[in-house]
C-alpha cells in the first residue's frame, strides 16, 4: 500500500532542531510542478527550510530555487554544490536534521 500523501512526517523528523526556528532543512527535485511541488507544500506546511533543484522556479513562497538540469552527473554536482553553499551561508540559525 502506497502511504497517503495527507500524512505528516514522521514525528522523529518534525522536531525542530536545537537553535533553529525549522524542522530542519529539505531537498527536493522537481519541486516546480507535480508531486515534487505537492512535497514541497507539505514541508514547508510543516515548517521545513526547503530547496528545489528544478529547471523552473517553484510557486511557494520561502523556497529556494537552484535553477538545474539534473540529466548529467556534472550538473548534479554543480546543483550539490550550490544547495551545500546555501545552507553553510544561512549561519547557525540553520541546522541540516
Amino acid at each position: 500500500r502506497i502511504p497517503s500523501a495527507s500524512r505528516t512526517l514522521p514525528s522523529a523528523s518534525r522536531t525542530l532542531c536545537a537553535g533553529s526556528n525549522s524542522a530542519g532543512v529539505a531537498v527536493v527535485s522537481g519541486g516546480s510542478s507535480g508531486i515534487g511541488l505537492q512535497v514541497i507544500r507539505r514541508l514547508v506546511q510543516q515548517g521545513w527550510l526547503v530547496h528545489n533543484i528544478s529547471r523552473s522556479s517553484c510557486a511557494v513562497p520561502n523556497v529556494r530555487t537552484h535553477s538545474f538540469d539534473l540529466t548529467s552527473i556534472e550538473m548534479a554536482r554543480a546543483a550539490a554544490k550550490s544547495v551545500g553553499e546555501a545552507v553553510e551561508g544561512a549561519g547557525s540559525s540553520s541546522r541540516v536534521c
